[in-house]
């Protein structure tokens, strides 16, 4: 599902606050739910504007985002580690830009 078709933000709805498409609903409110220890389906029935797909997209792409989020730490990370062994070599193939261009 296209993330547009999950959650939008605008600021004339809620003061931009991300909400799920078509409803008033922040897509905060689900994961509120979620921290509590309830479903979805306890979700959809306080706040049945809220398609079960849409809360179900939006937990995939929070879980893509995490995913995303992991790799890049470990990339910079690696990028950190790369640039402390390389800090007694000298030349422009050490350089902070080269060891991102080579590694990103």
């Amino acid at each position: 599902m296209e993330r547009a078709k999950i959650y939008h933000a605008d600021p004339e709805i809620l003061g931009g606050t991300p909400v799920f498409t078509g409803t008033r609903v922040p897509i905060d409110t689900l994961l509120v739910y979620l921290r509590k220890g309830k479903g979805i389906e306890d979700f959809r029935d306080d706040f049945p504007t809220v398609s079960r797909e849409q809360a179900e997209a939006l937990l995939e792409l929070a879980e893509q985002d995490n995913k995303r989020a992991e790799n890049r730490a470990w990339f910079d990370l690696s990028l950190q580690s790369a640039l402390r062994e390389s800090e007694d070599k000298s030349g422009p193939e050490y350089s902070e830009a080269n060891l991102k261009q080579r590694y990103a």
